[in-house]
């Protein structure tokens, strides 16, 4: 009988350490076996909110207005915001507001592109660096609302996902995005 019990736990412990190898395996490899959508809010705790219907996806010369949240057409966009640090606000106007302001694009060509930022309501800021996977591609300097930015094919990822951060030292109004 303590023969059978004893064989009995060693076959739990095998068990259970295979269940242990594979719930390993699918957390390292869970990058490649996930969704995009999937991966940025729960993984990486990238999302603010869980984006549905695919709406990080974007067609390449589509433009957002981010300058009335208010409106349910916008409901989606919305979705592709990546943290806390952007915050609709009472007039249903986009506002960064800190570091790491995310944005996110999903399904984009990689090829050069030319990524079409307008800000609004502009007050007394030191300067908003504008980064694309990491790679900081623009500073606005004071004064300046609206900016042309070159995206070079190597700065997209290569599942399609183009992660637009924001770093801001003040709280400014984000008015349009466009790529194209």
């Amino acid at each position: 009988m303590k023969k059978v019990l004893k064989i009995l736990a060693y076959l739990c412990c095998i068990i259970l350490g295979i269940f242990y190898v594979v719930i390993i395996y699918l957390g390292i490899n869970a990058k490649n076996t996930t969704s995009t959508e999937y991966r940025l809010f729960f993984i990486e705790d990238k999302l603010k909110y869980y984006p549905i219907n695919d709406a990080l996806s974007y067609n390449l010369g589509d433009e957002i207005d981010y300058s009335n949240m208010n409106d349910t057409s916008t409901y989606l966009d919305s979705l592709r915001i990546g943290n806390r640090s952007i915050t609709i606000e009472e007039d249903g106007a986009l506002y960064i507001d800190g570091e790491n302001a995310r944005i996110f694009f999903k399904g984009i060509e990689k090829k050069d592109l030319t990524l079409e930022l307008a800000l609004g309501q502009i007050e007394d800021y030191e300067s908003i660096n504008v980064y694309i996977n990491d790679n900081e591609i623009y500073k606005f300097t004071q004064e300046q609302d609206y900016a042309l930015y070159e995206i070079k094919k190597e700065y997209i990822g290569d599942d399609g996902l183009i992660e637009l951060k924001l770093d801001s030292t003040d709280k400014v109004k984000l008015n349009k995005i466009k790529i194209y």
